[in-house]
């Protein structure tokens, strides 16, 4: 259900979903639906933790050639622009990121969309929010898909939700609290086991 409202590549969407209810099983899953040589898609924000648990998921889901190429401080600026005109999948930190748009390493128009994971840290001040607009400058065609599964962020201060939408430059906002009716009949299919130990 998730999967199916945000997977078009012609919108651009903010996912809101409560803790716990699957975040990296449906990037994953959207990450398979565009992994192909001839697009590049980057996510951006993600722990090396995230990568790696991300990359295993993918590689099991089937996804290995290229797959998930991760972009390290100690790759050159040769290398990964190679790796930028190979398309396919590619994380990517946000000061790597930023520096190679400056510097026209990795040709803005051609990135088929991004990925932001972690968006409720998206502030006017983050350097996500700067090439946000950077990307959207040079490429008004590639999508951008955001998710956050910490919604609390988004009730501190006046209007957070907003903000971040208009930083990540996106229309479309999909909320899913544990009490949605799909995610309640989710939940309910595979209900868990109690063992109450005495």
């Amino acid at each position: 259900m998730i999967l199916s409202t945000v997977h078009s590549t012609k919108t651009s969407d903010l996912v809101v979903m409560a803790r716990g209810l699957g975040l990296r099983r449906i990037v994953c899953e959207l990450l398979q639906h565009y992994d192909s040589p001839t697009s590049l898609v980057l996510l951006l924000n993600a722990t090396p933790s995230e990568e790696s648990g991300i990359g295993d998921e993918l590689g099991i889901m089937g996804c290995r050639r290229p797959g998930l190429r991760i972009v390290t401080f100690e790759m050159g600026s040769k290398e990964r622009q190679d790796l930028y005109r190979q398309g396919g999948l590619i994380s990517i930190t946000s000061r790597i990121l930023v520096v190679d748009m400056l510097l026209s390493d990795i040709p803005v128009e051609t990135i088929s969309g991004i990925i932001v994971l972690h968006a409720e840290r998206v502030t006017p001040q983050s350097t996500e929010a700067f090439i946000i607009r950077l990307y959207r400058q040079k490429n008004t065609e590639g999508f951008l898909k955001a998710f956050s599964d910490e919604p609390e962020h988004m009730t501190v201060g006046f209007s957070p939700l907003k903000d971040i939408m208009k930083e990540l430059h996106v229309r479309n906002v999909h909320i899913y609290p544990r009490f949605h009716e799909t995610i309640k009949e989710s939940l309910e299919r595979r209900k868990a086991d109690v063992v109450q130990i005495a």
